[in-house]
């Protein structure tokens, strides 16, 4: 039983001090450039016609979900092509992309780079062959409705107030100041920052091979960490997401708020930490259970890894993502797993697009496995 607290505590001190608290960091200033740019660059989007499929990808590639869940009402609107969709969804790495930046960037540079070209050679694909182009109509008109109270609290980015796509994507308006979560997320939002700034500091000193394990007899990188895994457990419940994180309502709210851009990026930091942890823990476990070797067994599956690990892509949202991309980071897997599974992914993106249309979400879905599997495959028969 020692052992197994011991393992827990360990997992809880890598994936908040080695992960979270440089995704939180990372958050806050893609945060703050989104909170700057975002409607500028959705207006760069819809005057700039011929370019779209490449500003879809820089979009997917930059690092969480923001930019593709942008992108998705641009698309029912009839301001993108589908080939837009398709190159922003194959080049997002969603959330994950901060845990392989965190642990290892130069991998990340040609992951990111890799999803990036492939994203916009089979977004022209799709649209030389004109997949998905019956499904919208251009500048469809959408049927009128009151807005919520409280909906234009904030402004809208995509779509119009009182709208057919705001009614998709906002089925029950804003969060209710009155809730549990709303007060502890809104209130404890600073406490949670303090934490990660704390773990930040100690994080930054186990990088230089500094490390501070002793404080008035306690171990400070497992009690911090076992703190910021904590908290991040309750801002994960409060926030009421465990598989995907960002909703294109509180997306709107951190590029218009900087209050609700720390709020909103706590909870992504929270979300990111604890699915590294569930990771973490449940590889650590395994290993002290069964002492199985992992990766000798995945690498006797042979290809079949590439084909599970896209298939892993198909879920939507970021948090079985993450578990993947963290066995990458451990040795696990391959990188042409990798690949494939971030061709595949859509994160939380695909999320806004099920909800408005359906059979657009699906297509796109197919879209983006097709090449997942053929580049992923290639890669693992090259020995990657």
């Amino acid at each position: 039983m020692t052992d197994v607290i011991d393992l827990l505590m360990e997992s809880a001190a890598g994936s908040f001090l080695q992960v979270g608290v440089f995704v939180g960091a990372m958050l806050l200033f893609f945060g703050y450039v989104n909170y700057r740019t975002a409607g500028g660059l959705i207006a760069t989007i819809d005057r700039l016609k011929r370019f779209q499929v490449p500003m879809g990808a820089v979009l997917g590639v930059s690092p969480g979900c923001g930019g593709a869940i942008f992108i998705m009402p641009l698309y029912i609107r009839g301001t993108v092509t589908f080939g837009t969709v398709v190159a922003t969804l194959i080049a997002t790495m969603g959330d994950s992309s901060f845990v392989i930046i965190s642990r290892l960037p130069q991998h990340a540079l040609y992951v990111h780079l890799i999803s990036f070209v492939v994203g916009i050679i089979s977004g022209y694909v799709v649209d030389a062959l004109g997949i998905g182009k019956s499904l919208v109509r251009p500048r469809q008109a959408t049927a009128s409705r009151p807005a919520p109270s409280g909906e234009d609290r904030y402004p809208h980015l995509g779509h119009e107030s009182g709208d057919d796509i705001a009614k998709a994507l906002h089925p029950e308006g804003w969060e209710l100041p009155h809730t549990v979560g709303y007060q502890l997320t809104h209130r404890g939002y600073v406490l949670y920052w303090i934490i990660v700034g704390l773990g930040f500091a100690l994080g930054v000193r186990l990088l230089l091979q500094k490390d501070v394990t002793q404080w008035l007899d306690l171990d400070l990188n497992r009690l911090v960490g076992l703190l910021g895994v904590g908290l991040s457990i309750v801002w994960l419940f409060a926030g009421r997401h465990a598989i995907g994180d960002d909703t294109h309502a509180e997306l709107e709210e951190k590029v218009a708020s900087v209050k609700e851009m720390f709020v909103h990026n706590a909870h992504e930091t929270a979300f990111v930490t604890v699915w590294v942890f569930v990771a973490l823990s449940a590889y650590s476990l395994f290993m002290h259970f069964s002492q199985v070797d992992l990766a000798a067994v995945i690498n006797q599956t042979g290809v079949l890894v590439v084909v599970a690990a896209a298939c892993i892509g198909l879920i939507p949202g970021c948090g079985p993502q993450i578990v993947l991309v963290t066995l990458y980071t451990e040795g696990i897997i391959p990188f042409s797993a990798l690949v494939a599974q971030t061709l595949s992914q859509d994160g939380d993106a695909l999320f806004p697009l099920i909800a408005m249309h359906p059979r657009a979400a699906l297509l796109a879905t197919i879209c983006t496995t097709v090449p997942a599997l053929v580049v992923g495959v290639l890669l693992y028969y090259l020995g990657l």
